[in-house]
């Protein structure tokens, strides 16, 4: 669960929960009152629906702190408390499953049974326990956001698009999802209504399936099979509604369109905080510009990822904990050969290595520095071949310094640089930013950025990108 949008699915979820436990209090309630009068089972009939009671006050507690949370803008702290929440969750569900031992009990000997009017006649049992309800909300979790924007470019074109000024759905998200237990296997699927150049095409975004286990020594293992977002330094892997900025670092929109790839995947968390992933892959991701409708070679259609991350607590504050993050992580492999536009692209080698560093709440005071660096052998996708598409020395960083004044307030600075030809001069291509987040109640963010981008390869060089954007999540 991730920031505030598995917190609304969950606080869905315990309504669900409180709901019928409030109908079962209910029903065990006029049960002891006379509605069926087994004498000599009324006295545990009744202890039963106060600890029943109990716990649906329990719920509702935990209910009014998730939504609390879900108000609230994303962070590590929010984060945590909703993992301890889950955990208080985990122990009332072993609680839960004794109670319902103990009510499936009562029930065989009063051999009980719904009727059509939701009363209780003597019959069979009841058609859902309370364990198969527990177990509903453990399953299929339904999310997604909106994204609708004013975008204004003076761009003069290639790498970093052309000139626009245009008011359009930017992401029309739709997730399914499936949160795995230890043991388990679990999925997602995620869908953009709001792809193509005119936004009104649907694409898949994820489609993978997921097993989660325990392992001996704390170590906790995942293994993802499908379409994913590919695990390279920090940019490719943060949610589309978690960035400061509208999109993420040139280097990566140019390289690894789509930022999924197709393949399997393993991360092996430490209990000492390390976390180590390897992976193999379609050596292109899924919105690579040669990938979609092209005729790509045969051979050179396999890459290899690896990585390892670190997090370090560097100490508590009033306001929350100081986190650092560190990784490295890599790709290696091949870009297959292209054949589109009368011409041939040849199959090239393809290589990159990523290191990131991210402070979460410097020295207590709500300060992110974001960090991120990648140097690369590739070319620049292009769906036109040409035998002189070859590939050339490239590198890439990006740095975002932010300040969550309040709740519902957060500045950014931010910037950028993409050299997409280190073996030839003229052709870097930098930004610098600035943006502000208001963070509504109910899911609402409005995001305002004006960013300033220079391309040496273009005329005129500079220019600048506006965007307006409101966000919804649910």
């Amino acid at each position: 669960m991730g920031g505030r949008r598995g917190s609304n699915n969950f606080s869905h979820g315990t309504k669900t929960m409180t709901h019928w436990m409030i109908s079962s209090y209910v029903c065990m309630t006029l049960m002891s009152a006379g509605h069926i009068d087994p004498a000599h089972l009324s006295t545990a009939l009744a202890e039963k629906s106060a600890t029943t009671k109990a716990m649906v006050d329990k719920v509702g507690s935990l209910e009014t702190k998730v939504s609390a949370l879900a108000a609230q803008p994303q962070s590590d702290d929010n984060s945590a408390v909703l993992r301890k929440i889950l955990e208080e969750l985990s122990s009332m569900k072993d609680q839960m499953g004794k109670q319902q031992k103990d009510i499936d009990a009562l029930y065989k000997q009063l051999n009980l049974k719904h009727d059509a009017d939701g009363g209780v006649k003597a019959g069979t049992a009841p058609d859902k326990t309370l364990g198969d309800r527990l177990a509903g909300l453990e399953k299929v979790k339904v999310s997604g956001f909106e994204q609708f924007q004013y975008r204004q470019s003076g761009s003069p074109g290639g790498i970093g698009g052309s000139a626009q000024s245009a008011i359009y759905d930017k992401r029309t998200r739709i997730n399914i999802e499936s949160f795995p237990k230890p043991g388990n296997l679990g999925f997602k699927a995620s869908f953009d209504l709001a792809a193509g150049k005119d936004t009104n095409a649907s694409i898949t975004k994820d489609a993978y399936v997921r097993y989660a286990t325990r392992l001996e020594g704390g170590l906790n293992a995942e293994v993802k099979a499908g379409q994913m977002p590919m695990p390279m330094g920090y940019d490719l892997q943060r949610g589309d509604t978690d960035r400061e900025t509208p999109e993420r670092a040139l280097y990566n929109r140019s390289q690894f369109g789509g930022e999924r790839g197709r393949g399997i995947n393993l991360a092996v968390d430490f209990p000492s905080g390390y976390t180590v992933q390897v992976g193999a892959w379609d050596s292109l991701t899924s919105e690579d510009a040669e990938q979609a409708g092209n005729s790509v070679g045969a051979s050179g259609r396999l890459v290899t990822t690896a990585g390892i991350k670190k997090n370090f607590d560097l100490g508590a504050h009033k306001n929350g904990k100081t986190m650092l993050e560190l990784g490295l992580s890599g790709l290696s492999g091949a870009r297959p050969s292209l054949t589109a536009g009368g011409g041939t692209s040849p199959q090239i080698d393809r290589k990159f290595l990523y290191g990131h560093a991210n402070f979460v709440n410097l020295f207590g005071k709500g300060v992110d520095w974001r960090n991120e660096a990648m140097v690369g052998k590739d070319r620049v996708p292009n769906a036109v071949g040409a035998a002189g598409n070859v590939a050339t020395n490239m590198s890439g960083f990006q740095t975002t310094l932010g300040w969550r004044a309040t709740s519902q307030h957060r500045l950014d600075v931010h910037f950028e640089q993409f050299n997409p030809d280190l073996n030839n001069s003229g052709h870097t291509i930098s930004a610098i930013g600035a943006a502000y987040n208001f963070f509504a109640k109910d899911g609402y963010t409005l995001q305002f950025t004006r960013e300033q981008w220079t391309d040496q390869s273009k005329s005129p060089s500079r220019y600048f990108v506006t965007t307006l954007r409101v966000q919804f999540k649910f």
